[in-house]
């Protein structure tokens, strides 16, 4: 057996040689293309760029010397987004129409013409499905087609004893989103007439549960950068899975729960969903700025046939192209 182990050794020595000799190879005679294609890469290459447009305010003109601009500049092509930020908020009543007339035949047109001038430089064009950001706005995001956020409440209770209230939901809280709308230029955060009472009446408990455990013990502490005293958890709280009791079926219509506490400390959490009233930051168009709720699908294709319907007829030829990259031009 030694002398076929020593054969089989001498032969992988000579496979990893050869091998790295091609490697190296490869390598040295890559080294020169890889230096110019740095210096002066295909622009199948080339990074792209965001292309912000102040909503349908573009001119063809303005938008084919942009394309160039980005030519020349290195650029393997963008991405074009609608949007607002770095708008005024407050502005003439004919830009204000230009700039909101968003998703329209108009404006398609204007994309068609820069997908149709994209081409013929070898750069690539694609277009966001939607305007700002997270995607949402228009009449079409009504407050039962917007976004709702999962929270819950936690509280102590000892037993045994009787539990019988009426649970109370915390109002919804102030979103980022919310001010950096406002921040973004969005003219004004006002729903239609109904729309708030809409929202509202989507806030409804989804679950309740009880589990037995600890309190965490918590100490209050000097530190940090601030020098305001800062909570700082000593000992954690403990939680024992194997006492979960689902409680949900015991809630009244009204909101009240009836439930014999056992014996112990037992922490309730009380699930619930409630509308976070999220604006698109940075969205123009017409209608109100609600971001969508990403989970629910009747929401999402609301949004699309906004955004996609009246698309079609302008820039349905490019559909399906998005992937291609057209060779380089001399």
């Amino acid at each position: 057996m030694r002398p076929h182990f020593k054969f089989t050794r001498y032969l992988l020595y000579r496979f990893i040689a050869v091998w790295g000799f091609i490697a190296l190879a490869a390598n040295a005679q890559s080294l020169g293309s890889i230096r110019h294609e740095f210096a002066d890469p295909p622009k199948s290459m080339r990074p792209m760029v965001r292309w912000w447009w102040p909503g349908s305010d573009v001119t063809s003109d303005e938008l084919r010397r942009e394309i160039r601009v980005l030519d020349k500049g290195g650029f393997g092509g963008a991405e074009i987004q609608a949007f607002r930020i770095g708008l005024k908020a407050e502005m003439p009543v004919d830009v204000a129409a230009r700039v909101n007339d968003y998703p329209t035949p108009s404006f398609y047109r204007k994309v068609r013409e820069a997908a149709e001038e994209a081409p013929d430089r070898g750069l690539f064009l694609d277009l966001t499905l939607g305007s700002g950001w997270p995607f949402g706005g228009g009449e079409a995001i009504t407050p039962e087609l917007s976004s709702i956020e999962l929270r819950f409440t936690r509280r102590t209770l000892s037993g045994p004893s009787h539990f019988r209230e009426r649970i109370q939901l915390p109002p919804p809280r102030p979103t980022a989103g919310m001010n950096l709308a406002r921040l973004s230029g969005l003219p004004s955060t006002d729903l239609p007439s109904g729309w708030q009472e809409r929202l509202q009446a989507r806030t409804r408990i989804v679950a309740v549960m009880a589990l037995s455990g600890t309190e965490p013990v918590v100490e209050m502490r000097e530190g940090g950068l601030s020098p305001a005293l800062r909570p700082v958890v000593k000992t954690p709280g403990r939680l024992d899975p194997r006492s979960i009791k689902v409680l949900t079926a015991r809630m009244q219509p009204d909101g009240t729960l009836d439930w014999e506490v056992p014996r112990g400390q037992w922490h309730l959490f009380v699930f619930f969903q409630q509308p976070v009233e999220t604006r698109v930051i940075g969205g123009v168009g017409a209608g109100p700025q609600l971001v969508l709720d990403h989970m629910n699908r009747t929401a999402l294709e609301a949004h699309l046939r906004r955004i996609s319907e009246v698309a079609g007829p302008e820039i349905g030829s490019f559909y399906g192209k998005t992937c291609e990259r057209t060779s380089a031009i001399p």
